[in-house]
């Protein structure tokens, strides 16, 4: 049975491994819906812009 003591500690390691990635995925998803979630604020932004200068525009026009 030497190897039924070695295995635990290696299927723990596995384990903390496998957590790290399953963190490290969720952070990269949770960074690209903040990514997403700020460009469509940009862009409504930007299309809020855009009508304020046409009007400015249509006023001097």
């Amino acid at each position: 049975p030497p190897t039924s003591q070695i295995r635990p500690g290696l299927s723990q390691k596995a384990i903390a491994e496998k957590q790290t990635q399953f963190k490290n995925v969720a952070t990269a998803q949770k960074q690209i819906a903040v990514h997403k979630e700020m460009s469509e604020c940009d862009k409504a932004l930007h299309a809020l812009l855009d009508r304020k200068l046409q009007d400015v525009r249509n006023r001097f026009a």
